[in-house]
C-alpha cells in the first residue's frame, strides 16, 4: 500500500511566536522517521505529505491509498486540527485518526464541556473570558478555588505552566491576562478537581476498541499534580508512566 504521512514539524515553522511553547505539538524529524520505519517494515511505500500549503499540493500530486495524519494543522484556529482529515474527507482518501467534527469539538474545550453537560454529565464549575475588559468585570462570588487557568482551544498542555494553579482572584486574573496577550485566545478558568491524569487509546469507528491505558504519575508527592508543559519537556525526572 501507498501510505501518505501529515504532519507539522517545529523546524518547517518560520513565524516569529510571542510564547515559547506556540509549537509544542508539533512533531520532530526522528517521530517522522520512527513512524516512516515502522510502515516499512510493514511493506508499505511511503510519501511524506507534510503539512499547511506544502500538504495541499503533495496531496493532489502523490497518489496515496491511505494517509497516517499526524498533523495539528496550521495557524491559531479553532478548528485546525480538522483541516487535513476535511481535505481527505473531500478527497475520498481513509486516512488514521479522529474525523474533522470530533477534532474541531475536542480542541474547543468550551464547546466540548457544553456538549457533555447537555447529556447530564456533571463537569467542573468554569468561566470563559474573551478579552481583559471582560476580565476585568467577572464577578467571582461563590467560584470555587483552586482553579485552573487555561487557553480555551489549545492541547498538548500549551499555555498551561506551573503557575496556572490559582488558588484565589489574584493569581487568577494575573494567568488569565498572561494566556489572553500570548495566545490571543479566550482564556477557561476552570475547577480544579484532583485525580489520576489518565491517557486512554482507541482504534476503531462504529465499535470502537480499547487499545491501552497509561497512568501518569509524579515522582514527588505534590499537593496538586498539574500535568503541565514543564512537567512534559522534563518528564524523564518529574513523572513516571504506568500502563497495566
Amino acid at each position: 500500500m501507498r501510505i501518505g504521512i501529515s504532519y507539522d514539524l517545529k523546524i518547517a515553522v518560520t513565524e516569529h511566536h510571542t510564547v515559547d511553547d506556540a509549537l509544542e505539538e508539533y512533531d520532530s524529524p526522528e517521530t517522522l522517521e520512527v513512524i516512516s520505519g515502522a510502515l516499512e517494515t510493514k511493506g508499505h511505500r511511503i510519501v511524506r505529505l507534510g503539512g499547511g500549503v506544502q500538504f495541499l499540493d503533495n496531496i493532489r500530486r502523490e497518489k496515496a491509498d491511505f494517509v497516517f495524519n499526524i498533523s495539528e494543522g496550521r495557524g491559531n484556529y479553532r478548528s485546525r486540527e480538522a483541516q487535513v482529515p476535511s481535505v481527505l474527507e473531500m478527497l475520498e482518501i481513509p486516512y488514521t485518526g479522529s474525523d474533522p467534527q470530533t477534532l474541531a469539538v475536542c480542541l474547543d474545550k468550551p464547546v466540548t464541556k457544553k456538549l457533555v453537560a447537555a447529556e447530564g454529565i456533571p463537569t467542573p464549575k468554569w468561566l470563559l473570558i474573551s478579552d481583559e475588559e471582560e476580565l476585568g468585570g467577572v464577578n467571582w462570588v461563590g467560584f470555587p478555588f483552586p482553579a485552573i487557568v487555561k487557553p480555551a482551544y489549545e492541547g498538548s498542555s500549551k499555555g498551561i505552566r506551573l503557575t496556572s494553579l490559582a488558588d484565589n482572584v489574584a493569581q487568577a486574573k494575573k494567568e488569565a491576562a498572561r494566556i489572553i496577550r500570548g495566545y490571543n485566545q479566550p482564556v477557561m478558568i476552570e475547577e480544579f478537581i484532583d485525580g489520576d491524569e489518565i491517557t486512554v487509546g482507541v482504534i476503531g469507528n462504529a465499535r470502537p476498541k480499547l487499545v491501552g491505558m497509561m497512568r501518569i504519575l509524579p515522582k514527588k508527592k505534590e499537593k496538586h499534580f498539574v500535568y503541565s508543559v514543564e512537567v512534559k519537556r522534563d518528564y524523564v525526572n518529574l513523572v513516571d508512566y504506568e500502563s497495566p
